[in-house]
C-alpha cells in the first residue's frame, strides 16, 4: 500500500489516526475486556505487518488503520475506535484552529495547517510504534514468564 508522500493528510485523517492512538494507549476497561491480551496482541501483529515505508507516512498509515478496523470480525474494535473517533474530533478541531491562529480558516485550510497535520500525522504514527513495541515486549515477558520452571 505505498503511497507517495506528496499526498496531503486531511484533518478528518489525522483524527482518525488520533482515535486509533488513543484508544490503544488509553482503551476503556470494557475495550480491554472484551477484547482481552490477545485482541491487543493483534493489533500490534496488525502494526508489525505494515510495510515499514508506510510506517512514518500518515495517509498510508490511515489507510492501512481504516482497512483494519472495518475487516469482519473487528465489530469490537470498530465500535470503540468510532466512539474514541467521536470524542476527540471536536475538541482537536479546536486544538487545530487555535494552533494555526485563525479561527475563520476551514478545517482543511492554509498549508500551514496541512503541514501541521502532517507533522502531528508523523507523531501519531511514532506513537503507535512505540505502542506496538511496547505491546510485543510486555507479550514476550509474559510467555517467558509463563515458561520458566516453577521453583
Amino acid at each position: 500500500m505505498n503511497h507517495e508522500n506528496n499526498q496531503e493528510i486531511n484533518l478528518r485523517q489525522f483524527l482518525s489516526l488520533r482515535a486509533f492512538k488513543e484508544l490503544l494507549k488509553n482503551p476503556p476497561n470494557d475495550f480491554s475486556n472484551r477484547i482481552g491480551e490477545e485482541g491487543f496482541l493483534e493489533i500490534a501483529n496488525f502494526l508489525s505487518n505494515i510495510p515499514p515505508e508506510d510506517k512514518l507516512n500518515p495517509m498510508a498509515m490511515f489507510q492501512h488503520i481504516s482497512s483494519y478496523v472495518y475487516q469482519e470480525g473487528h465489530e469490537v474494535f470498530k465500535e470503540f475506535y468510532l466512539q474514541t473517533y467521536k470524542t476527540i474530533n471536536s475538541e482537536h478541531i479546536q486544538y487545530v484552529v487555535k494552533k494555526t491562529g485563525d479561527p475563520d480558516d476551514e478545517a482543511d485550510g492554509p498549508s500551514i495547517t496541512k503541514q501541521m497535520l502532517e507533522n502531528e500525522g508523523r507523531d501519531a504514527c511514532q506513537d503507535l510504534q512505540k505502542w506496538e513495541t511496547e505491546m510485543k515486549q510486555k507479550t514476550k515477558r509474559a510467555t517467558e514468564d509463563d515458561n520458566k520452571p516453577a521453583s
